[in-house]
């Protein structure tokens, strides 16, 4: 799958395994990287080292 340019919806993002899906998806080039979560704030450590592509949503 490529992933360079993509745009990315991520649900469930606050467990161990979307973590890791948000930092394949900045390594990789996402363009966008939408996270969403039950608790948003816990991916607050993540989303700050690529702020201006991963932004994070409140399910």
């Amino acid at each position: 799958m490529q992933v360079q340019c993509a745009i990315a919806l991520l649900t469930g993002a606050n467990g161990g395994v979307g973590q890791y899906y948000i930092q394949g998806l900045q390594a990789t080039g996402a363009t966008r990287i939408y996270a969403g979560a039950c608790n948003p704030g816990s991916l607050k450590e993540i989303a700050a080292t690529d702020p201006n592509r991963t932004f994070l949503l409140q399910l």
